[in-house]
């Protein structure tokens, strides 16, 4: 073997590697853009997140003082419906009194009846 044939040889070797190595190129070309583009699509959707983040809270935070309001409504509903707050009122406020003494009419005015309450 001279010199000229092992350069054939060689060059022939480099010729038959050249497309696995091209093949091989390719796929780590396209693993790389696929890892790019996952990398970028997460920095882009955790961006979002995190703009998103203070309306989030602030929303929690607005519905919570909202669910406190309608306690406190809730709240001043049930004592303004008691029956010892409505007694006072009555009595009180509005200067009704207990009677002693109920006059019912019937419809054709012929008979009055007296019912007496204690």
């Amino acid at each position: 073997m001279n010199r000229r044939n092992f350069v054939k040889i060689n060059r022939e070797t480099v010729k038959d590697k050249s497309p696995k190595s091209n093949g091989l190129k390719s796929a780590m070309v396209l693993i790389a853009t696929g890892i790019f583009i996952l990398v970028m699509t997460q920095m882009v959707y955790l961006s979002m997140l995190g703009t998103k983040g203070s309306d989030l809270t602030s929303i929690v935070n607005e519905k919570n003082e909202i669910l406190s309001e309608i306690r406190n409504v809730e709240d001043e509903i049930s004592q303004m419906k008691s029956l010892v707050r409505l007694h006072k009122v009555a009595y009180g406020d509005l200067g009704l009194v207990k009677v002693s003494e109920v006059r019912l009419l019937k419809r054709d005015n012929l008979a009055i009846s007296d019912i007496k309450n204690n």
